[in-house]
């Protein structure tokens, strides 16, 4: 048994306290947790020394992660004491009851805040530039949401301050799938500090992705950049650009939807309360591009396109394009623009994407894709994003509205997930998904709706001619490409194909075996009427001499 004050709630409370928070942080099977900690507290009372967390653990219920999170966490989260009694005994009570008294508004446990405004913080998720991010519960809307507070180093400084505040404003201008949303802004009446309150996004950066792989798979990456390509399309129409899109700033949900966060360096074109001086370069050096670095105020959306870049050659190498000891170096070898491609690397990375990349990283803005829009048709028309990521699982996509969307309209696959396709096959069979053109044997213009199976039978039947075009019916201004393009119908065009031209030969060679027999009948016919001629020439030269003679 404990032998201390200070024991008694470590030992039991505590230990209540973790099994708590691995129910409801981890969805574990409490059941499970209950017996598990029923069993701890009859070996503590035997006096083994021994901790709940080892033994969720020992039973397989948490993972290393997550236990080392709870354990990370739980120490901001209340402060349990124990109530001594009159006589000044203590409590013995406490050996089996929750005794808690939380902390005022304001207060801070090992200096870190326990309220900010109406949000209790949870934990520390990480540390910023300018200050730290909370993991904290929002009571009113009952979710988790993430925190972001300025320091109160950093508060005096206004233009620190300002940036901040830029940055909130920003982000409530942004409203994506795709981009880490903003729910509020404000500044706590106790400590003064001003905070940011975001979506929380229970997932890995693609920095730390990397981290654990050294590189990702084609089809994972180019699905992670066109996710924020999307963003980022979303962000330039209203005038905002990011200047510092890196991994580290790319949150990926547990359904595989990438989303883009971190738009504390973020500007608005036109913009006159702009807070970069003069030939000041702001941003990460690994990925944002020459002209940033020599003048922040000259990124534009072409400088977001070359960051993108370069994240995509981080994600696929394992390295990033231009490398060094120091932001200097880094520098001028981008002035340089040369750097080794990235399927020295991964030689897995198709000559394609190497194209899309080159152009992305071009040194001239001029020489890059001039919108973002243009880089989202070039992925979409490589066909090489996976349509779930490898590092996710389908029950997970297909739990996010989103990805469901997303992977439920019929897609480009060039190699189709067959989980996917076992998935959706039914739902998607009985959808007219098509629209399809095509000029009939007059020349007149024909459009229908059908689904594929309805498609590639009349394509069987010789209704639909095998160049039609076709598109997808559910996405507004879908492409027509002719239907050899698409991967639903090719089998069928191809199958087809190879028919009509094994008739086409078989014909030719007919008409070649049967034309030797045609010109002997023609010369038989012709000596025979010479023969017939000649014998009534004879005939008649023998009827004209015996009648002279007579």
């Amino acid at each position: 048994m404990p032998t201390s004050f200070e024991e008694i709630p470590t030992a039991v409370d505590m230990n209540r306290r973790f099994a708590r928070l691995a129910v409801s942080w981890y969805g574990v099977d409490a059941d499970r947790v209950e017996e598990i900690l029923r069993e701890v507290l009859n070996r503590r009372a035997r006096g083994e020394d021994v901790h709940i967390l080892e033994a969720l653990l020992d039973a397989e219920v948490l993972n290393a992660g997550q236990a080392e999170n709870l354990r990370i966490g739980l120490a901001p989260t209340q402060i349990q004491v124990v109530v001594p009694l009159a006589d000044g005994k203590r409590d013995r009570m406490a050996a089996t009851a929750d005794i808690v008294v939380p902390l005022v508004e304001g207060a801070t446990l090992n200096n870190e805040p326990m309220q900010m405004g109406p949000y209790r913080i949870l934990r520390r998720l990480g540390v910023g530039g300018m200050g730290a991010v909370y993991l904290a519960f929002e009571k009113k809307e009952n979710r988790q949401v993430a925190v972001k507070v300025l320091s109160a180093e950093h508060a005096p400084v206004p233009s620190i301050q300002r940036r901040f505040q830029l940055e909130g404003q920003h982000g409530a201008l942004l409203q994506h799938p795709n981009i880490v949303r903003t729910f509020d802004t404000g500044q706590d009446s106790a400590s003064g500090l001003h905070y940011i309150v975001l979506e929380y996004v229970e997932g890995p950066t693609a920095h730390e992705l990397l981290d654990q792989k050294g590189k990702l798979e084609v089809g994972d990456a180019v699905h992670i950049v066109l996710d924020i390509a999307r963003a980022l399309e979303h962000a330039h129409k209203r005038q905002i650009i990011h200047r510092d899109i890196k991994p580290g700033n790319i949150l990926l949900a547990p359904s595989g939807l990438a989303k883009l966060t971190d738009f504390g360096l973020a500007k608005r074109q036109g913009d006159a309360n702009n807070l970069t001086h003069h030939s000041q370069g702001i941003g990460t050096p690994y990925y944002m591009p020459y002209e940033q670095a020599m003048n922040a105020k000259m990124a534009d959306e072409r400088s977001d396109i070359y960051a993108l870049g370069a994240t995509l050659y981080h994600l696929v190498a394992g390295e990033v394009p231009f490398s060094g000891e120091s932001s200097l170096e880094i520098v001028e070898k981008k002035g340089l623009g040369t750097y080794p491609p990235a399927c020295s690397f991964n030689p897995e990375v198709p000559h394609a994407l190497e194209e899309i990349i080159a152009r992305m990283l071009r040194r001239d803005p001029d020489d890059r894709y001039q919108t973002i829009s243009e880089v989202i048709v070039d992925l979409d028309r490589s066909q090489l994003a996976a349509p779930i990521p490898g590092f996710v699982t389908l029950a997970s996509a297909l739990q996010d509205p989103v990805m469901l969307q997303r992977i439920t309209a019929p897609i480009e696959a060039t190699q189709p997930d067959l989980r996917l396709k076992q998935a959706l096959e039914a739902k998607q069979a009985t959808q007219p998904t098509w629209l399809v053109r095509y000029r009939d044997q007059r020349g007149n213009l024909c459009k229908l709706k059908a689904t594929a199976a309805d498609i590639i039978t009349r394509l069987e039947a010789g209704t639909i001619p095998l160049d039609a075009g076709a598109a997808h019916a559910g996405k507004a201004g879908g492409k027509f490409k002719t239907l050899a393009r698409w991967p639903q119908f090719q089998k069928t065009i191809e199958t087809l194909r190879r028919t009509k031209s094994s008739v086409k030969r078989k014909t030719k060679s007919t008409a070649q075996s049967t034309a030797p027999v045609a010109v002997n009948r023609r010369r038989t016919w012709l000596l025979l009427a010479a023969g017939v001629l000649g014998i009534v020439t004879i005939l008649l030269a023998t009827a004209f001499f015996l009648a002279r003679a007579v």
